[in-house]
């Protein structure tokens, strides 16, 4: 759930970043560039999912520690889009048919910044709650995060309490340093997961091929019923006895999941990057020849029934 956030007074103490890494990346925009905040946000058409907020004075690893007054003011938060201005920002930043600047004397857009020199002078935002009330939000700068595809997942901003008249390209430069830095953070860290959710899926996809019935549909032990036996047949009769004595253990829907198995691993190889897929052919050549080795047992405990 979203917290309100009024304006009328400090709200309670807002949680930093889980990531202390993107909390000290974001906390570098401010030291080097002389600003009070600045935030890291992930941003999709209705909501904006602020990842890490620093002020220059706040810990890496609590919201607690901090300077008289310099607090976080929205932390870990899901907003709308209509609350903050990165939204609008993002709009101009992923439009692929904006190509003039747009410049005023009090702000500055284009595909690689959105820069308002005071919230004050602008009829959009002048009234906003961040604006009036605490922290009292009066210049504001952005760039873009893109990803390795060159899409504009977020923003990485700025801000400060006080109006500034002018912002260089240096100073936007830095700004754009920074957020790369921070995209590839981002993508190392989706990477790791990627890695890890792959591995235990691989783990349980052997499991599964190999037989472990821990990983996999439980196995079921099945009986062949007792033949009715023609008129005037000798019940003591060598394959009647045989068939009746057979019991195959055998998973009843072996094939089906096993192609499954396989239907798995190639889409999850389809995602990987290519250093991933060289440190799983192993397992997966594992996986193919296993599954290639049950179905032949299974062809030959078949064949053996009806013998």
């Amino acid at each position: 759930m979203i917290d309100t956030v009024d304006g009328a007074d400090e709200p309670a103490p807002a949680r930093v970043s889980f990531d202390p890494a993107l909390t000290a990346f974001a906390q570098l925009g401010a030291h080097k560039l002389q600003c009070e905040r600045s935030f890291i946000s992930i941003i999709d058409q209705e909501t904006q999912y602020i990842i890490a907020e620093a002020t220059r004075s706040v810990s890496l690893l609590t919201e607690e520690r901090h300077e008289a007054g310099d607090g976080l003011y929205l932390g870990l938060r899901a907003l709308p889009v209509d609350f903050g201005v990165c939204p609008t920002a993002i709009k101009i930043f992923s439009d692929p048919n904006f190509r003039p600047v747009f410049a005023t004397s009090n702000m500055v857009a284009n595909s690689s910044r959105y820069i308002i020199h005071d919230f004050w002078k602008e009829p959009t935002f002048q009234g906003h709650p961040y604006v009036t009330g605490w922290p009292y939000f009066r210049f504001y700068a952005e760039v873009p995060l893109k990803n390795p595809n060159g899409y504009v997942i977020g923003s990485y901003c700025v801000v400060d309490n006080k109006p500034r008249e002018y912002f260089s390209d240096s100073e936007v430069q830095v700004l754009a340093e920074v957020a790369m830095v921070i995209m590839n953070h981002l993508e190392l860290s989706r990477m790791k997961q990627d890695q890890h959710r792959a591995e235990r899926l691989m783990q349980g996809l052997v499991s599964v091929v190999e037989g472990d019935p821990r990983a996999g549909p439980s196995e079921t032990t099945l009986t062949r019923s007792e033949p009715k036996l023609p008129v005037g047949a000798n019940p003591d009769h060598d394959f009647t006895t045989r068939d009746s004595r057979i019991r195959l253990r055998y998973n009843e829907n072996s094939l089906q999941v096993q192609s499954l198995v396989l239907r798995l691993l190639f889409q999850t190889l389809l995602r990987l990057d290519q250093s991933l897929k060289q440190r799983l052919l192993h397992p997966c050549a594992r996986i193919i020849m296993g599954w290639i080795f049950r179905i032949s047992e299974d062809q030959r405990q078949r064949a053996g029934v009806v013998r």
